[in-house]
C-alpha cells in the first residue's frame, strides 16, 4: 500500500506546527489583526 499521501500529511501537520506562531506574527502584522490572522490560519490548516 502507498501510503505517500500519509507521510506528506504528517510532515505538513508538523511543518504547520513549528511555523504557527511566525505565520501569526507575519499575517497580524500584514493585517493588523491577529485574531483574524489565527481564524485565517485555522481555515488554511482545517
Amino acid at each position: 500500500m502507498d501510503n505517500r499521501p500519509e507521510i506528506a500529511r504528517a510532515a505538513a501537520e508538523a511543518a504547520a506546527r513549528q511555523s504557527y506562531g511566525k505565520l501569526v506574527a507575519f499575517l497580524a502584522a500584514r493585517t493588523r489583526d491577529v485574531a483574524g490572522a489565527e481564524d485565517a490560519l485555522a481555515d488554511a490548516f482545517a
